[in-house]
């Protein structure tokens, strides 16, 4: 008999797992079995539960940080992300028949400032460079949006966290209008946790006309709640 079970103990660190070959169960009861016997015990660092967890959840979220984490990120460490995210949707996503891939921004890097202001620009472009050209790789895109800059306190103010989010969206509806079936693979994530962000967002969502645009809503800022 094979026996398998997940778990902390004395013998290896919580989350490890151990497989047991030849292993005789108390059916009684299991919590009495003895997995210090003469039975083999085998120890995995590498248990992979991806297809347990898909199969679970029927979705994936992953973030195209990876490619954008870099000092000079480009086109190369993009490249890096995208053959990463295919590569997992081909090896679990797709081998789960309703499964959804949900692709985040990786926004949040420029909120907790690992993100220099001056490459704001050149994150925005690579964005919305995947969000082109990856369109029928992912069911599901995040807008990217800058609620608040915390690594760089001199740029939160209400102009600048008006400017970037309108230069961000304003390349997004680009894609949108440029690819209408993106339309229906587009969150917009609204904010609204602070009155000013409530603001800046209403106002751009008007302005830009997204409600033309926009058909999946999503609620920023519920990380720090």
């Amino acid at each position: 008999m094979e026996f398998v079970y997940v778990g902390g103990s004395k013998v290896a660190p919580s989350g490890v797992k151990h497989k047991s070959v030849g292993l005789e169960i108390n059916e009684d009861n299991p919590f009495q079995t003895d997995l210090t016997g003469a039975a083999k015990v085998t120890v995995d660092k590498k248990t992979d539960y991806n297809t347990q967890i898909i199969r679970q959840t029927k979705n994936a979220l992953i973030s195209i940080i990876g490619g954008l984490s870099q000092t000079n990120f480009d086109h190369s460490t993009l490249n890096v992300a995208i053959n990463n995210i295919r590569g997992y949707k081909e090896a679990y996503v797709d081998t789960v028949g309703g499964s959804k891939v949900f692709v985040d921004s990786g926004g949040y890097s420029i909120i907790v400032g690992d993100v220099n202001p001056a490459d704001i620009g050149r994150f925005m472009y690579y964005y919305n460079y995947y969000l082109e050209t990856e369109r029928d790789v992912f069911d599901f895109m995040f807008s990217l949006d800058i609620p608040v800059f915390l690594g760089y306190p001199q740029y939160n103010t209400y102009d600048y966290i008006y400017k970037f989010n309108k230069q961000s969206l304003e390349q997004s509806k680009e894609m949108l209008v440029k690819h209408p079936e993106l339309c229906d693979k587009f969150y917009f994530i609204n904010q609204f946790k602070m009155p000013g962000q409530y603001d800046i967002w209403t106002k751009l969502y008007k302005e830009l006309e997204l409600k033309k645009y926009v058909k999946n809503y999503a609620i920023g800022g519920l990380v720090g709640l």
